[in-house]
C-alpha cells in the first residue's frame, strides 16, 4: 500500500501517468472515470450518540462529505480487482451483519442442530469480513483525504507513486500541455529570433521553460533541467 497526494485538477488522462494505480502495470492501462468520496472520520462518531445515532451519522454525512470527479488509470487487471473489491466488500459487511443475527438466535435456540451451528456462524460472521479486508486491500484506491485543492489517496501498489515521479512529464503516454513563444528583436540586417517552448514538466508544477532555440543564427539550445 501506498499513498499520493495530487491535486485535483490534475486527476485526468492528460496529467496523470498510464501506470495501473492497482497493479502498477504499464501496459494496456486505460482511464476510468470514478466519483471520489471522503467522509471526515469524526462523522463515524456520531454514531454512538444514544437513540438515534446512526441516522444522524448518514444525515451529517451527507451534508459534510467532500467529492472529486478523476479519470484514474487501471489496468485490465487492475480495473477487475477494483470492480470486486467494490461489491465483495459491502457483501462481506452484509455477512457480518447477518452472521451475527442468526448466530444470536440460533445460540438461544433450544434445538440441537441450531445451538450447534451458532459459534461456528459467529466465528464465521468475524472472520469472513477480516479475511476479505487482507485480500482485497491492496485492490482498491480510496481517497484519505479530498480538501481544496488536493486529494490523498491510498493506492494499491508502492510502484505507482515511484513511477509517476520518474515521468519527466505528466501524461505518460498522452504529451503534457506545451506552447510555444516567438520573440523578434533587432532591426533590419540584424534580427534575432527567439523560439520558447513552454508547459508542463511534471505533476502540480506550473507552466516553465522547456528548451530556447534562436532562429536564423547558429542554434544556441539551453534546456531545462
Amino acid at each position: 500500500m501506498a499513498k499520493a497526494t495530487i491535486p485535483i485538477p490534475e486527476l485526468n488522462q492528460f496529467d496523470l501517468p498510464s501506470v495501473c494505480l492497482v497493479t502498477g502495470s504499464e501496459e494496456g492501462v486505460t482511464f476510468h472515470k470514478r466519483r471520489l468520496l471522503w467522509t471526515p472520520p469524526w462523522v463515524y462518531l456520531l454514531i454512538l450518540v444514544p437513540a438515534g445515532g446512526l441516522l444522524l451519522a448518514a444525515v451529517v454525512s451527507m451534508i459534510v462529505r467532500r467529492r472529486a470527479e478523476a479519470e484514474l488509470p487501471f489496468s485490465e487487471l487492475g480495473w477487475s480487482r477494483y470492480q470486486q473489491a467494490r461489491w465483495v466488500r459491502p457483501l462481506s459487511v452484509v455477512f457480518l451483519i447477518l452472521g451475527w443475527v442468526f448466530g444470536m438466535m440460533f445460540l438461544a435456540s433450544d434445538e440441537a442442530p441450531y445451538a450447534t451451528l451458532a459459534p461456528i456462524l459467529l466465528i464465521l460472521a468475524m472472520v469472513v469480513p477480516v479475511a476479505t479486508y487482507f485480500v482485497t486491500r491492496k485492490w482498491v484506491v480510496v481517497p484519505t483525504r479530498i480538501s481544496q485543492p488536493h486529494v490523498a489517496l491510498r493506492i494499491g501498489t508502492s510502484l505507482a507513486p515511484l513511477r509517476t515521479a520518474e515521468h519527466p512529464r505528466a501524461g505518460g503516454s498522452h504529451p503534457a500541455a506545451q506552447y510555444n513563444l516567438l520573440d523578434i528583436d533587432g532591426g533590419k540586417g540584424a534580427w534575432r529570433i527567439t523560439l520558447t517552448r513552454r508547459g508542463l514538466t511534471g505533476v502540480a508544477l506550473p507552466p516553465a521553460d522547456i528548451e530556447t532555440v534562436e532562429l536564423g543564427a547558429e542554434a544556441a539550445v539551453s534546456v531545462r533541467n
